[in-house]
């Protein structure tokens, strides 16, 4: 595995909100009475209703761990590493900054800060309306995955030359929530990047065209 680059936690603690992040997770969180408080299943810990705990401006607790060598609660970058079962710190901040699309540098104080592209997530569930389908929102378009690789082999397996690739936006991901994958842009009518979606095998027909 390669070494991941560092990135500098307090300013990206400082650039992204602990609910925005709960809500590009996969969970699904029930706003309580309490102003800024939201609790769910944590599918991490295979727990109960309302285990896990994300309070905004505070960090999250998982209460099936609590009291435990191994107790689960600290921060987002926390939050995200307990939540995706990830091994280091470094990896869960990796993936806020290719979730929210921020830039390393930036964070490193080597840029102008600019305002993170805001990604595809689910709405949090409302109080009361446990059960329902929480809508996926789309605010506004993706920023393109930048380290993605069109040369890759696992690109070319598909069929596609890496020129092609390019073009299309196409590219295997060394790192990141694709990682492991080939990464291929979902795009509006108007060609707005709404996602991706990650192929870890695929044949294409012999007639593809894009």
């Amino acid at each position: 595995m390669s070494k991941l680059p560092f990135v500098p936690f307090d300013p990206l603690k400082e650039r992204v909100n602990i609910i925005d992040v709960m809500n590009a997770l996969p969970l699904e969180m029930v706003a309580q009475k309490r102003p800024g408080e939201w609790r769910g299943k944590c599918p991490a810990c295979q727990s109960a209703d309302k285990s896990l705990v994300v309070t905004d401006g505070k960090g999250y607790t998982c209460y099936s761990r609590r009291g435990q060598a191994m107790e689960a609660q600290g921060d987002v970058i926390q939050l995200v590493r307990h939540v995706l079962d990830l091994n280091e710190p470094l990896e869960a901040a990796h993936w806020i900054v290719d979730a929210f699309h921020l830039d390393i540098d930036e964070l490193r104080g080597k840029k102008t800060v600019t305002k993170p592209s805001t990604v595809l997530t689910k709405k949090p569930i409302e109080e009361g309306s446990r059960g329902a389908n929480p809508p996926i929102v789309a605010q506004r378009g993706m920023r393109p995955l930048e380290h993605l690789e069109p040369e890759h082999e696992a690109v070319t397996a598909l069929g596609l030359i890496p020129d092609d690739a390019r073009r299309i936006g196409v590219g295997y991901a060394p790192r990141g929530v694709m990682k492991g994958t080939v990464a291929w842009p979902v795009r509006l009518s108007d060609g707005t990047l709404i996602g991706y979606i990650g192929l870890s095998a695929a044949i294409l027909p012999s007639n593809w065209r894009y």
